[in-house]
């Protein structure tokens, strides 16, 4: 007699599309997605795919948040140890991939801080811990004239960005769930934000050193 084997086969992850201001689309897998509170928050209490709209966050940024997502797999990066030790951020990420991004966000003052608006707006914590970061370096060892001038480049942002939040259970043709989610936008002041890693040793500690 031959015996029939069972199989189970695990359910297929569902699917978050994220939509930008400008309406370009972006999509990660459930596991991907998850590094994201707000989004796993939303997966525990919906059922089936999700489409966010992110009425605050432009493509470009958006792009380099599920780049993020999609090297990290849902996996915490490791924390990038505070005060910095060096301004050159390959050697304080653990993940080569971590600098490469946020040195490219970098290249332009005003990505890199819609970056850390974004990552707290989606509350992708990591994200925010290493763009945070980035702004350390960008200050250690400054003088106060420059940080002052590189701590107030950003454009303010609202201070009650929407985000629409809707779940799409298999089997229906309809959206059935849409929530309104208010988040503050101030990237430096609210407590679920870091302080800037290391910068303030760094700006009293040593005042005139090298990297």
């Amino acid at each position: 007699k031959t015996m029939a084997t069972k199989t189970s086969s695990a359910p297929p992850q569902r699917v978050v599309t994220l939509r930008s201001r400008d309406n370009q689309e972006f999509t990660v897998t459930e596991r991907d997605a998850r590094i994201s509170g707000l989004i796993a928050r939303s997966l525990k209490s919906s059922e089936g795919n999700l489409t966010i709209q992110t009425d605050e966050i432009h493509s470009s940024i958006l792009r380099l948040v599920t780049e993020y997502m999609g090297h990290h797999k849902g996996v915490r990066a490791a924390n990038i140890e505070r005060p910095l030790k060096s301004s050159v951020m390959k050697k304080v990420c653990a993940d080569p991939f971590d600098a490469d991004l946020i040195d490219r966000a970098a290249a332009n003052r005003q990505t890199l801080y819609d970056l850390i608006y974004a990552a707290n707006h989606l509350d992708v914590q990591p994200l925010v811990h290493l763009a945070c970061a980035k702004v350390a370096s960008l200050i250690r060892n400054k003088p106060l004239s420059t940080i002052e001038e590189i701590l107030g480049y950003p454009k303010p942002h609202p201070l009650k960005p929407k985000l629409t939040i809707q779940s799409h259970p298999p089997g229906r043709s309809s959206t059935t769930t849409t929530t309104t989610a208010e988040i503050g936008g101030r990237w430096a002041s609210d407590q679920k934000n870091p302080a800037l890693p290391g910068a303030g040793s760094a700006a009293e500690k040593e005042p005139g050193g090298g990297t």
